[in-house]
């Protein structure tokens, strides 16, 4: 026994050594999608994938859903009201990798100011702007749609997302129009 752990000693001594695989940059697409709230069909012009994985359309979304949506220029930020309470979305430029420009944004409610996680960790998620539009990853779209009482399926293959409200109050649907990212 002792003589296993002698000869075993200098190999668990060794220095580990970790390398990365090289990646391939990340493929956008812009086709149609389909975007349902409440199972009725929405007309709505954004659409995106990463890699083959369906964006969250932050304007198209929550616009679809009844919110009103304000991209604040000076402040980089996008306000959004729904059912009564005010959303603050900051949008945090990320400097990284040129193959992976994931943009980092943070969401909070501005009523209680309350951050919304938007990631399992952390209260920032990612997710890209594309052609002026804010698009979120699943997880953070997920977690977002979550806090606001409403569920939330991606389909990636037919570029397809469900959204369901739980409350059954609504607003009426607004539209602001900007060149800007929203």
């Amino acid at each position: 026994m002792l003589l296993v752990l002698v000869l075993c000693l200098p190999v668990l001594c060794l220095p580990v050594t970790y390398t990365s695989a090289a990646r391939d940059p990340q493929v956008f697409t812009t086709e149609p999608g389909n975007l349902y709230i409440n199972d009725v069909l929405m007309k709505t012009p954004d659409s995106a994938q990463v890699d083959g994985i369906t964006l969250f359309p932050l304007r198209s979304a929550f616009e679809s859903l009844g919110a009103n949506v304000l991209w604040i220029e000076e402040s980089n930020e996008v306000a959004i009201e729904y059912l009564g309470e005010f959303y603050l979305l900051a949008v945090l430029h990320y400097d990284g990798d040129a193959d992976y420009p994931t943009q980092y944004f943070s969401i909070k409610n501005v009523n209680t100011n309350a951050p919304i996680n938007l990631t399992s960790m952390t209260p920032t998620g990612g997710g890209q702007i594309i052609n002026n539009r804010i698009f979120l990853y699943q997880e953070g779209a997920t977690l977002l749609l979550h806090a606001l009482d409403c569920t939330i399926e991606f389909e990636n293959e037919s570029r397809t997302i469900r959204i369901n409200q739980i409350s059954t109050e609504s607003s009426s649907p607004s539209s602001t129009n900007s060149s800007r990212p929203h």
